[in-house]
């Protein structure tokens, strides 16, 4: 056989192979396959017990009796690597429906966790809705919301929940 022939079927083999294994990395890093989440950092608290995800309409969500407590539909787009709005305010008391929207391409999420607020890890284009109850407690209460895929938080991925 050829050498020169040999040598072009080796490196055209080599071309193809290249080829698949940075196609396949393309796919992994932009939300193709299922990733699993890695540990919450350190520095925030994990939150304990069953955390809310599914959708529910306001009729279905628990409320107090009295005044002041207010129904809140809010909306937070996560891209590349930032939320928005970056913060947000909600009345102490309040019934929140949290709608995330990934307008990114990789996976996001949003989590709170002094609220045991947590949405689905969903690719671009993909929506969640959650719901929370407000603390009632009276003051300005911040706290840190983040996206919780390995790397995001650490580019910038956060943002704050204030109760006042």
């Amino acid at each position: 056989m050829n050498t020169k022939l040999l040598g072009n079927k080796i490196t055209l083999f080599r071309l193809i192979f290249l080829g698949m294994v940075l196609a396949g990395g393309a796919v992994w890093q932009f939300g193709g396959f299922d990733r699993t989440e890695q540990e919450v950092p350190a520095s925030i608290e994990a939150p304990t017990g069953e955390l809310e995800s599914s959708p529910r309409t306001l009729e279905e969500i628990p409320t107090m009796e009295g005044e002041g407590v207010v129904a809140t539909n809010i909306t937070i787009e996560g891209d590349e690597f930032s939320f928005s709005p970056e913060s947000i305010t909600v009345a102490p008391g309040a019934t929140v429906e949290l709608t995330f929207k990934n307008i990114g391409k990789a996976p996001h999420n949003y989590v709170v966790t002094e609220l045991g607020l947590k949405t689905k890890t969903i690719g671009g284009g993909k929506t969640d809705v959650v719901t929370f109850r407000a603390p009632d407690s009276a003051g300005t209460i911040s706290y840190t919301s983040f996206c919780s895929i390995p790397g995001h938080l650490e580019a910038g991925m956060v943002g704050t929940i204030e109760i006042k």
